[in-house]
């Protein structure tokens, strides 16, 4: 199977404070076989040595640095981070494939139809715009019950 029709892997990883074991965890994800993982690293603001940990891998993974709410809003910060980039994706693939059957070629090599794919795609982007926001209500939701927890 090619690697690119596998299924993405998100590990999402919040951290405060953790140098001392970012290392470690950053290599165990970085040396798993499966090869579509995303490893999001979500730093509530560390003082230590996180941030500089955290340079060290940068293109191998991605991290956002910021005040949170503790490790489980990190997680779902992350989460949510995660889900996005997978409707942008399935979005754009929609889209392509819509589009691939709306633009059709004339024997003469013009274009036909090629005006309403702008309305294709901003249909799509407004779809993937409510999802997300969807998403962000879930997650928002979610949060306040998981710090009392």
């Amino acid at each position: 199977m090619n690697p690119s029709e596998l299924p993405l892997v998100s590990v999402v990883t919040p951290s405060y404070n953790a140098a001392r074991y970012l290392t470690e965890t950053i290599e165990s994800v970085i040396s798993q076989d499966y090869p579509r993982i995303e490893h999001i690293v979500m730093d509530g603001g560390s003082t230590d040595a996180t941030p500089q940990i955290l340079d060290r891998y940068r293109g191998r993974l991605q991290y956002f640095t910021g005040k949170d709410k503790g490790p489980s809003d990190a997680a779902h910060r992350g989460s949510f981070m995660s889900v996005n980039s997978s409707l942008q994706q399935a979005a754009g693939g929609v889209g392509a494939a819509v589009a691939g059957l709306i633009v059709v070629q004339t024997a003469s090599g013009t274009l036909e139809h090629y005006d309403i794919l702008g309305y294709v795609v901003v249909a799509a982007m407004l779809v993937v715009v409510v999802m997300l926001r969807g998403i962000d209500r879930m997650v928002s939701e979610r949060a306040p019950a998981a710090q009392r927890a």
